[in-house]
């Protein structure tokens, strides 16, 4: 039934229907909205549009950092980074903010430098928490192949580490490549982030190498006053033996690096290690022999070389190394040599102390009883 004005009638009557919209307003904080993309015409307000955005010029000392949807249903299109970013307008008002914040001049943070046989766990304290903190993200060995850390792996003697971590801005503050960021005094350097680019961070320290030393000291320098206290990878180790107890002489030191043994036989001395962990020194001392005894067989002409000679001594044991005709020219035997009548023979032997003994400086030899020159070096096992 169809009434016009309270009665009812069959008449057939046209209807018209009338849609039209309401523009919506188009609000920006710190920067304008236009309807062309070349950004030429800009608006507060319109309906079912692309609108096209532009960022208000930044202000020394602050930084852009993106744009943020503060109310209505739309999306912005390269919202991150980009000064210029548009959306799609809806039938409903809108806001939106291009991010301004202030660049953070310094980030101080400090630490307690970890310690060998501390775990790979940190706490990263800032100078100033209302604008900005700092969260561990991994600490790595700065050895190939750079090994990261888990929190459960020690920390070791001689190592050096990267931690790795993250600048948290507060609200209105931004970390940039301006930012002088520091830990325990250090200048960091960035490697990354989510918002400038700069809020992960690597800051590198070394752990010190264990040094004891055994029957001496350890010094700074040549001249053996200043005991050293720290001592790095690359840096030179003096060392300098205690005075030997009566009735020895220093023999040699015995130098330990990560299980591995060499002998230096000065002193003082000094080493250099390139990337120990862990290094002993210990001054060895011995009781010098002075005399040595030895009985040779007789020389017979024609007969070959003599390879034996005795002694009667407990403090050493000798053996022959090498013979020589000393002629116009010093030759070595062989085996199948023999030797001639009238000629000049020289032989060198090995004498080898017992364990607590040395050879003396230019100790008294005798053969067959007979009281002989002798040359070589006196420490460990001489060859005279």
């Amino acid at each position: 039934k169809v009434y016009v004005n309270g009665e009812e009638t069959n008449r057939s009557l046209p209807l018209w229907f009338y849609y039209f919209e309401f523009p919506v307003s188009i609000t920006v904080i710190n920067g304008k909205a236009y309807e062309d993309s070349d950004r030429t015409v800009e608006i507060t307000e319109g309906l079912s549009q692309y609108v096209y955005l532009k960022a208000d010029e930044v202000p020394e000392g602050k930084v852009f950092l993106g744009w943020i949807v503060k109310s209505g249903d739309v999306t912005i299109y390269s919202a991150n980074y980009a000064e210029t970013a548009e959306f799609y307008l809806k039938n409903e008002p809108v806001t939106v903010e291009a991010v301004i914040a202030d660049v953070l001049e310094e980030v101080v943070l400090t630490v307690t430098t970890p310690k060998p046989g501390d775990l790979a766990t940190i706490e990263i304290t800032s100078a100033d928490p209302s604008k900005y903190t700092a969260e561990l993200i991994d600490f790595y060995i700065n050895k190939s192949p750079y090994t990261q850390l888990t929190p459960t792996d020690p920390f070791e003697y001689g190592r050096s580490y990267t931690m790795q971590f993250e600048i948290i801005a507060a609200e209105g503050y931004a970390v940039t490549g301006d930012t002088v960021v520091t830990v325990n005094g250090d200048e960091t350097y960035g490697y990354g982030g989510d918002i400038t680019g700069y809020e992960k961070q690597r800051w590198t320290f070394e752990l010190p190498v264990s040094i004891t030393v055994i029957n001496g000291k350890a010094y700074t320098s040549s001249e053996y006053t200043e005991e050293v206290e720290v001592f790095y990878n690359g840096d030179n180790l003096f060392i300098k033996a205690d005075e030997a107890p009566e009735g020895k002489k220093f023999l040699m030191w015995k130098i330990t690096t990560d299980g591995d043994i060499t002998y230096n036989h000065g002193d003082p001395t000094n080493i250099w290690v390139g990337s120990a962990s862990v290094i002993v020194c210990e001054a060895i001392y011995a009781i010098p022999i002075n005399e040595i005894e030895l009985t040779m067989p007789k020389i017979t002409v024609g007969s070959t070389p003599i390879t034996t000679v005795t002694t009667e001594s407990d403090l050493y044991t000798v053996e022959i190394e090498t013979w020589y005709h000393v002629g116009d020219t010093r030759t070595e035997m062989l085996p199948t040599d023999t030797y001639e009548a009238n000629e000049r023979y020289e032989c060198r032997y090995i004498i080898t102390p017992k364990d607590g003994y040395c050879v003396g400086n230019y100790p008294k030899v005798s053969v067959n009883g007979k009281t002989g020159n002798t040359g070589g070096y006196h420490v460990g096992t001489a060859k005279i």
